[in-house]
């Protein structure tokens, strides 16, 4: 949904959606923090450019959590 927020198309959902339309913003930039997991990592950067490139911006956020394949990070400007 990070992406769709954009106005940008995804495997799930077509592009030009108004923000409006969510019951909440789901842009990545508004989240306090950002899970990144394998399925992010192997599926949806592999298939969505624009999830690949999402998750290049957040792993310059501050690493807080991690378990495993799990990372957890923080939004500096939240």
């Amino acid at each position: 949904m990070a992406i769709a927020a954009e106005g940008k198309a995804t495997k799930h959902f077509p592009a030009d959606i108004p923000l409006e339309r969510f019951a909440f913003d789901p842009r990545y930039t508004q989240a306090r923090y950002v899970v990144i997991d394998p399925v992010w990592r192997n599926w949806a950067a592999a298939n969505m450019p624009e999830v690949e490139a999402m998750i290049a911006d957040v792993k310059k956020w501050t690493l807080v959590f991690q378990s495993g394949e799990i990372d957890v990070y923080e939004n500096p400007v939240k």
